[in-house]
């Protein structure tokens, strides 16, 4: 968060019981212990959560959320290329959906031709998509 300089005296956490800068340490205990009491597995085994968990879930979040990748990448302290290559995690949905519009605008494509053309779409067809 160096790009984001904050006023002297403030910290990006604070440390609830202290009110001061809440180490790297200390945050990892207290992570530990928040996952303890919501049953979620803690550490780097398969499935397990930590703190540069959180990091990838904000990166990715901000991309589903629409924030462009310059940005990710400057709050992250990662380049476009690797909030790019770490962040974008597309999930069957997101696959379906860009199927979905590509096939979508195929098909207004198609219709827009046989218009131009004064041809009739494909028997069978439905929006000028073959079945």
């Amino acid at each position: 968060l160096s790009a984001y300089p904050v006023e002297a005296g403030e910290f990006v956490f604070r440390n609830p019981r202290t009110n001061g800068v809440w180490t790297a340490r200390a945050l990892q205990e207290d992570f530990k212990a928040l996952c303890a009491r919501a049953k979620v597995t803690y550490g780097r085994q398969v499935g397990g959560k930590t703190i540069h968990t959180l990091r990838h879930t904000c990166g990715t979040n901000l991309v589903k959320a629409g924030v462009n990748l310059k940005i990710i990448a400057d709050l992250l302290g990662d380049t476009p290329e690797v909030a790019a290559r770490t962040y974008l995690h597309p999930d069957r949905r997101d696959v379906t959906a860009g199927i979905e519009a590509g096939l979508r605008h195929q098909a207004l494509q198609l219709a827009a031709l046989d218009r131009a053309a004064g041809t009739a779409p494909v028997a069978g067809a439905v929006d000028g998509c073959p079945q």
